[in-house]
């Protein structure tokens, strides 16, 4: 049997195999003492055909205990930053609280102006990026 080009890259269906093929990969994984070649072949061609079967993986259903940590930790990291600045530490205009940054992202969302922050956030960030590979690149 000649292969086309595009089965040369592809794994043949074990269902479809040629019955030499099947009856070497048995005489193969049979002989010798021990686990050979013939065994990891066969093993691999298992586990192969496992993640090749219709369907895929069960979809595993969304466990709320899972869910449930991640956002107690950012209800606490949230809790935190407002209590921070609520104690007046530091000036608002330099670390605003979760509740003036939700509040100017709304406005920001209503006059349309919020991806205009967000690129030119996300431009200088970048170009901070650059910068530092640039420089400590050469450094080592």
């Amino acid at each position: 049997m000649v292969a086309t080009p595009t089965e040369e890259h592809t794994r043949p269906d074990p269902d479809r195999q040629a019955p030499e093929q099947v009856e070497l990969l048995r005489h193969a994984s049979s002989t010798g003492s021990g686990r050979g070649r013939g065994d990891d072949v066969a093993d691999l061609s298992r586990g192969l055909d496992a993640l090749e079967t219709a369907g895929g993986a069960p979809r595993r259903r969304l466990d709320p205990q899972s869910v449930l940590l991640p956002v107690a930790a950012l209800a606490v990291v949230v809790i935190a930053w407002q209590l921070y600045v609520m104690t007046g530490h530091r000036r608002t205009d330099m670390v605003p609280g979760p509740i003036d940054v939700a509040g100017t992202a709304w406005e920001l969302w209503r006059t349309g102006a919020f991806w205009e922050a967000v690129s030119t956030s996300l431009g200088r960030g970048l170009a901070g990026f650059a910068l530092s590979i640039l420089i400590a690149t050469p450094i080592g």
